[in-house]
């Protein structure tokens, strides 16, 4: 049997869903904010809305910000689960590094 996060150690762990568009931290910020709108009015569009929810997602559209919010909360929360539970060689695949990519503004 597999054990849970909450019996490896890590009581507070929760994991959170999304999906969202990377880009280049050098990108300029009129293209991100661009891209955001856009993607931000797809995923509102009522086919696609309808579409996402068929599915079991919740359809939001937030902000490039919104979003690089949440990326790096997740980041944060599973550094240490992968300190403990992976080898060294995967670990920098794990890293943020605001210097080479972004969800919010450059």
């Amino acid at each position: 049997m597999v054990p849970t996060v909450r019996e490896l150690g890590f009581p507070n762990l929760e994991l959170e869903g999304w999906n969202g568009l990377f880009v280049p931290a050098k990108t300029p910020r009129e293209i991100v904010e661009r891209l955001s709108r856009e993607a931000a009015a797809a995923v509102k569009h009522p086919e696609v809305s309808r579409k996402l929810i068929e599915m079991g997602a919740e359809p939001v559209g937030s902000s490039a910000a919104a979003q690089d919010d949440i990326f790096k909360r997740q980041v944060n929360q599973f550094r240490p689960v992968i300190r403990v539970h992976c080898c060294d060689a995967l670990s920098p695949c794990f890293r943020y590094d605001p210097q080479a990519w972004t969800f919010g503004l450059p």
